[in-house]
């Protein structure tokens, strides 16, 4: 199920339908959590939970796409109303993203996405000039204001 659905997540993610890529990351990534959960419980030990693995694993493939840290912990742990998952699953974002950054760059799938579309964004960082340049430099004179209930 979860290669099927990463099959089609790929292919549907770049054509103009909107099928979103949120849900099935968290699908095929607790796919294979579960998957590692239960090898490790069939060989490991007996006691290990492998719902938590899937959780690991939905937290791991998010973070590794999309690159997203804090935003992706509250959801995911606010999602499960488990505060004892908050451990595994900011390691694995943790992890995920410092792996997505060796193999993949900074950015993520969104970034990416919007920049090959060329649409205007702001970077994550500002560019040497905006020390340079004032708002005060910029702008008309006299200022232009509104009054607060206009006639």
């Amino acid at each position: 199920a979860a290669g099927l659905t990463l099959l089609l997540m790929i292919l549907t993610f770049g054509i103009h339908i909107p099928t979103g890529i949120f849900m099935p990351l968290v699908f095929v990534g607790s796919c294979l959590g579960r998957v590692a959960g239960e090898f490790f419980k069939q060989n490991v030990d007996s006691r290990i939970f492998p719902g938590g693995y899937a959780l690991a694993g939905a937290a791991a493939l998010l973070g590794g796409v999309q690159r997203g840290t804090i935003s992706l912990v509250l959801i995911l742990v606010e999602g499960t109303s488990n505060v004892h998952s908050l451990l595994p699953v900011v390691t694995a974002i943790c992890v995920s993203n410092f792996v997505g950054g060796l193999i993949g760059g900074k950015e993520g799938i969104y970034d990416i996405l919007m920049r090959r579309k060329k649409l205007r964004w702001l970077e994550h960082e500002p560019s040497s000039l905006m020390g340079v340049c004032f708002a005060g430099d910029v702008m008309t004179r006299p200022v232009v204001t509104l009054r607060a209930v206009e006639k």
